[in-house]
């Protein structure tokens, strides 16, 4: 059994910000500086659990993306570049951190959970940032990056990993090259094999990943999204 990457805590006044990329009340993401590298950081507002939760599914977006991220890379994906390389957790972040202001109080104010603990504290995963990259698309098809991305989403699987949100906004396309990669795991779910749920979520993501594939090569070929409209659009 291969075992699983234990991410470092890095603190936030180790990282410099730089830039905001994407800011929604789910998540903030921007471009940072680590140790003389650029990274993404991705912020999640503080987890609170409901009843009308499922009991076999986690909602804690960091909590998600965080294992996901350990398991991945515990199995060589990130050294093999099919997804950004982890470089740790971002853990119990001050939104009043020097440096930080005031995009991350802003961002801490305006998600935090009612009825949550007032010292509760948003957290985050660091990446690499990956320059020139853009989501898979007409303009960027080929049959060898639709077919590598289906192929890794089924390794992701083989990995006990199901990502629940296989969208083109998560399928990433480098620049000129055949680097392709899987993004954005605050979706996804660890079930062992033994699980009762785990057939049904595996297969269903299976199903969609090839008629997906296969409906954007036939667009490609008429020149339009027709088939993969709504997907794309809606």
């Amino acid at each position: 059994m291969v075992a699983e990457f234990d991410p470092p805590n890095i603190d936030i006044t180790n990282l410099e910000f730089v830039e905001i990329i994407r800011q929604t009340n789910n998540v903030f993401l921007c471009r940072a500086r680590w140790q003389d590298k650029d990274c993404v950081l991705k912020v999640f507002p503080p987890y609170k659990w409901e009843r009308i939760h499922p009991p076999f599914r986690s909602i804690d977006l960091f909590k998600n993306e965080s294992r996901a991220y350990s398991r991945l890379k515990a199995r060589g994906f990130c050294e093999r570049g099919s997804v950004p390389d982890f470089y740790g957790v971002v853990e119990n972040i001050d939104p009043e951190a020097k440096g930080w202001q005031p995009q991350l109080k802003e961002f801490h104010d305006k998600t935090f959970p009612r009825g949550l603990d007032p010292k509760a504290r948003p957290n985050g995963v660091l990446m690499e940032y990956i320059p020139d990259v853009n989501i898979l698309e007409l303009s960027n098809y080929t049959e060898t990056r639709a077919h590598k991305l289906r192929q890794l989403l089924f390794e992701i699987h083989e990995a006990g990993i199901v990502h629940l949100d296989p969208y083109p906004r998560n399928m990433l396309i480098q620049g000129d090259s055949d680097r392709v990669l899987w993004i954005d795991y605050e979706l996804a779910q660890i079930f062992d094999p033994e699980h009762s749920e785990h057939p049904r979520f595996f297969d269903q993501e299976r199903e969609f990943m090839d008629a997906f594939v296969e409906a954007l090569d036939r667009d490609y070929k008429l020149g339009k999204y027709e088939e993969t409209r709504s997907i794309y659009f809606e």
